[in-house]
């Protein structure tokens, strides 16, 4: 967490891949999280808390690693390269498209409206009281918000925002009530002037 208005970032290098980072805006303790895959010859990996601009402390604490052994994405079309937003459905009534304009890879993603617009998908058939993992790579504008979420779970709604214009990781670390099966995952922007992006969605078991 950081001073309201800051950054802090968590991230990975020196792992046989390029380094990658997660930024929080949280001005309160949240949880933030970097999917990483190691090289293939690679066995070690450099991992960081960094704050490099503003007037306040930022704090980090409770580091862990831990190693997706199941990567089976529970998500359909998280890549929207179906060219489609089917199966997901709209948050709101403003609209939303697929075009290549908003890809992060492949040949599309998905580009949401300037305010109170997005997608959302029920994904059915997880296990009771596991850990999951949702990722994906977002994009606003500048000075702008855009988030990755988590809701109807068993569990608080939780979510990462995003921000800035330039497309950047985001995950949210959810466990499944006692007696749930399944969860409701979203890409949204709440406000602005401009539109957002997300691509490049999964969810995928912890351990």
């Amino acid at each position: 967490m950081g001073v309201a208005g800051e950054q802090v970032a968590i991230g990975v290098k020196n792992h046989g891949a390029a380094e990658t980072f997660t930024q929080s805006t949280d001005s309160t303790w949240a949880l933030t999280t970097v999917p990483f895959t190691t090289g293939p010859s690679n066995t070690t990996a450099t991992v960081y808390c960094y704050k490099n601009a503003g007037t306040g402390p930022g704090f980090c604490d409770n580091f862990s690693i831990v190693k997706l052994t199941n990567p089976a994405n529970r998500v359909v079309n998280g890549d929207f390269e179906t060219g489609s937003r089917t199966p997901w459905g709209l948050s709101s009534t403003v609209p939303v498209s697929v075009t290549a304009s908003a890809a992060h890879s492949g040949s599309f993603g998905l580009l949401t409206g300037a305010a109170n617009s997005g997608v959302q998908q029920t994904i059915s058939g997880l296990q009771p009281g596991t850990t999951y993992v949702l990722t994906g790579w977002l994009r606003a504008a500048s000075a702008e918000q855009i988030a990755l979420g988590v809701k109807s779970f068993g569990a608080a709604e939780s979510f990462h925002a995003l921000a800035g214009a330039t497309y950047g990781p985001a995950a949210v670390v959810f466990t499944t009530g006692t007696a749930s099966t399944q969860a409701t995952v979203y890409c949204y922007k709440g406000a602005g002037s401009a539109a957002g992006a997300c691509d490049d969605l999964a969810v995928t078991a912890v351990g």
